[in-house]
């Protein structure tokens, strides 16, 4: 990761409620189905939340 990456990934771990985040993924990843549905909802969330990314 260079350095001038590490400014927005703080931003993003800084903002981020990881109790709401556990109860997104927590049913997502329960359903094992093979589906891909993590990224959306990882985008989703951190839309909703006002996380940047």
């Amino acid at each position: 990761m260079s350095a001038a990456a590490i400014g927005p990934v703080k931003a993003t771990l800084l903002a981020l409620d990881v109790g709401r985040l556990k109860a997104v993924l927590d049913p997502l990843l329960a359903l094992d189905d093979g589906e891909d549905g993590v990224r959306a909802a990882l985008a989703a969330f951190a839309d909703s939340e006002g996380i940047p990314i």
